[in-house]
């Protein structure tokens, strides 16, 4: 196991994976985790692909009761001097490190998202608001919750950079290997971040503004509904980074040399997988979101 894959310098408190910050027990790292499957749509498109899910699918039980199945998410990314995470450089290539906050809650959770041959995993960690200011510490207690994402940030030249606000709709379900959930992205806004300020944020740079970012999320094989949703809409998957974009939208990545900008590319992997509709997603379909500290059997976005 890698130094990546331990948990050290505290436990932290960590959460479900199911679309919502809720406090849960410690648990060992699994392995396990859900395909995903990412589209950009018209809204005019998500919003009939949502009518069908709304028709079919359960409100996210962890959505804003004010806001009925939707809920805001702001998320921090980090990067270091050259963009070499932006930029897919070595190690860098697959990994991402972010603070992320669900709603207006005064916790956040400090993560990292890996991804290695068509699977992503994630580790983190729920933190109150008030401990924020100890990521860009120079010696923070090593007994601290967030202590192992310092250290990483600290080995990788890791500072803040841009800030991302969007609304989130989501749907949840179960198939017969499990859980299914279907998520719609829009109203993204961003704006560069240099400190460890982390606000919930109303106004910035308009991102996707015409577009929708659709996620269908499943065990092992794609379940009938959105086979349905893949077929009847004629869709194609897509591999879209919203911090790269983000980073292009402020103009972040000017003057970096290999920093070409960022547009959505097609996911034959995941393109695979919805055209066959059957049979079990070893073959790299999609990503995989865990949540390697624990799984209940609920799924959340990355």
């Amino acid at each position: 196991m890698s130094d990546d894959d331990r948990n050290q310098g505290g436990s932290g408190q960590t959460t479900p994976d199911n679309g919502g910050p809720e406090a849960g027990p410690i648990a060992k790292p699994v392995r396990d985790g859900a395909y995903e499957i990412k589209f950009l749509l018209d809204h005019a498109v998500a919003d009939e692909i949502l009518n069908l899910a709304r028709a079919n699918m359960q409100a996210d039980p962890n959505a804003d009761p004010r806001l009925f199945d939707r809920y805001q998410i702001n998320s921090l990314y980090f990067d270091n001097d050259q963009l070499d995470v932006f930029r897919r450089m070595g190690g860098f290539r697959k990994r991402k490190f972010r603070l992320r906050r669900y709603g207006i809650a005064p916790t956040l959770f400090v993560e990292r998202k890996a991804k290695s041959r068509g699977i992503v995993r994630k580790r983190r960690t729920l933190i109150p608001e008030a401990e924020l200011p100890r990521i860009l510490e120079t010696q923070p207690d090593a007994a601290w919750d967030g202590f192992w994402f310092y250290r990483r940030l600290v080995r990788r030249g890791l500072r803040p950079k841009v800030h991302i606000a969007y609304e989130r709709i989501a749907r949840v379900g179960m198939a017969s290997d499990g859980p299914i959930r279907l998520t719609v992205d829009r109203k993204l806004v961003c704006r560069p971040e240099s400190g460890a300020s982390f606000p919930v944020l109303e106004q910035g740079m308009p991102l996707f503004t015409d577009k929708s970012i659709l996620e269908l999320k499943f065990t092992t094989v794609l379940p009938p509904l959105f086979n349905t949703i893949v077929r009847e809409f004629a869709l194609t998957p897509v591999s879209v980074s919203k911090y790269r974009t983000a980073i292009v939208a402020c103009g972040l990545h000017v003057g970096m040399y290999g920093a070409a900008e960022s547009s959505p590319e097609p996911d034959k992997d995941a393109a695979g997988a919805a055209a066959a509709s059957l049979g079990t997603a070893a073959s790299g379909v999609g990503t995989v979101d865990v949540n390697t500290e624990q799984r209940d059997g609920n799924l959340r976005s990355a």
